[in-house]
């Protein structure tokens, strides 16, 4: 009998797993293996901060310090550290997770911290803590070398004292990533990746900031960031909770739909949570149902729309995030269930928003934007009432005699004054206008 050689070989492990993820996202990665370990030690699960009946959860001694230079990256953690045993057994192993664990977490397929290293550098320096050991064990780890060797895939710890950590105690984990690649070196200094990578933190960890979980960036202790819904006597939020078996695995969802209020003028659309990390962040292409046969594309006029959904599950394999967690899996069974659900809780939201922006001026359009600028902010995670659709009264206020202006502007000028406030270049004419004499009015007129 002969034996074809079929094994693969770790070039090809290193340059595939790492080849379709951005640096900022392997960065994520990383504190994604954080996280998980905060959510297990302290028993946090996020999804109670939205849950009238459950008090809301917070971390307390879990911390994310991220550093980053020119010449590493560097993250240290106070999150309960990583045992000897998981260590030899399974946190380096390619595709392992851990069976055990029975809390939401955001560790998926077992390739994310190896895959963030590839992506990164070429040295790793690890150390890590837990309660259950005396002392740290620590690794270094040099992937140049360790691909040379095609037939040794094991990793091998070192003394102590080699890795320069500064756990001193506690109970966590210390990684530095050196001999980072010139790619990496020439996204983590341009002028841009600092400020888009804080953006990127802070909305896509805010429900666990809002927790209390702290993250650390450089200097500054980073703050949640997610968009508010615009709520009234006139505009309610519509809610929707439910759950999707498949097999022994139940994934709990969530969902809220609604407005922003009138002086938010970013565009929005549908975010995607998944075990509280948000996976896709103010999605208006069909991957949330917008512009198929059954939902209107996205449109400047529907900027104001608002709406997440939340997917909750100790399966984590269950849940409908792609390996890079920056989408979803469409095709997914449980994704599918709660897309016709998204569908049906969004069209009373787009009905007012086309409404408030109709073809011709008229009273419902006048009635619909004396409702939005009654509506104050309200947070995104407010606990969730009673399931309910979207909800317009009209407002009980006299609406005032109305002239038609009509005026010429070249076409260049509308366009940038249309970026200018929010709606876009090609935003219509007419809201573009709409929206400039409100702006102008509101910081010139209102008080008189």
């Amino acid at each position: 009998m002969t034996i074809f050689t079929s094994r693969p070989t770790k070039r090809l492990f290193v340059e595939t797993l790492s080849k379709d993820i951005s640096v900022s996202d392997a960065i994520l990665d990383l504190i994604d293996n954080a996280i998980s370990s905060a959510v297990s030690h302290e028993v946090v699960d996020v999804l109670d901060k939205l849950l009238p009946e459950r008090p809301d959860p917070e971390f307390v001694s879990s911390q994310v310090i991220l550093t980053i230079n020119a010449d590493s990256i560097t993250l240290f953690d106070t999150c309960g550290g990583i045992t000897l045993d998981d260590a030899r057994n399974r946190v380096f192993v390619f595709g392992a997770t851990n069976a055990d664990v029975d809390m939401p977490a955001l560790s998926v397929y077992g390739v994310g911290m190896k895959r963030a290293f590839f992506r990164l550098g070429r040295l790793v320096e690890f150390a890590s803590h837990s309660l259950e050991d005396p002392e740290p064990f620590e690794l270094v780890w040099d992937i140049s070398t360790w691909m040379a060797d095609e037939q040794d895939w094991n990793l091998r710890s070192c003394d102590t004292g080699t890795v320069p950590h500064n756990l001193n105690g506690h109970c966590g984990t210390w990684i530095r990533i050196s001999g980072l690649t010139p790619e990496v070196r020439a996204a983590i200094t341009s002028h841009t990746f600092e400020a888009d990578l804080r953006s990127k933190l802070c909305t896509s960890y805010a429900l666990f900031i809002l927790c209390k979980l702290s993250i650390v960036y450089g200097d500054d202790e980073l703050q949640a960031s997610f968009p508010d819904f615009g709520e009234s006597d006139a505009i309610g939020i519509g809610t929707w909770h439910g759950e999707h078996a498949d097999g022994h695995d139940v994934v709990e969802i969530a969902m809220r739909a609604g407005v922003t209020p009138k002086d938010d003028r970013q565009a929005r659309g549908w975010y995607v949570i998944c075990n509280g990390r948000v996976v896709l962040e103010g999605n208006k292409g069909r991957e949330t149902g917008w512009g198929d046969a059954y939902a209107p594309a996205f449109h400047s006029k529907y900027n104001h729309f608002l709406g997440w959904v939340y997917f909750r599950s100790a399966s984590v394999s269950a849940l409908p995030w792609t390996t890079t967690k920056r989408g979803v899996s469409v095709e997914s069974r449980v994704y599918q269930d709660a897309l016709g659900q998204m569908k049906l809780l969004s069209r009373p939201v787009l009905d007012f928003l086309n409404d408030l922006y109709p073809t011709e001026l008229s009273e419902e359009g006048l009635q619909e934007r004396a409702a939005l600028n009654q509506a104050t902010g309200t947070s995104a995670f407010g606990k969730l009432q009673e399931q309910q659709a979207f909800v317009f009264k009209q407002p009980e206020v006299e609406v005032e005699p109305v002239v038609n202006v009509q005026f010429q502007v070249s076409q260049n000028r509308i366009r940038r004054a249309g970026k200018a406030l929010g709606l876009g270049a090609n935003a219509p004419a007419r809201r573009v206008c709409l929206e400039a004499f409100d702006y102008f009015y509101e910081r010139e007129c209102a008080g008189e």
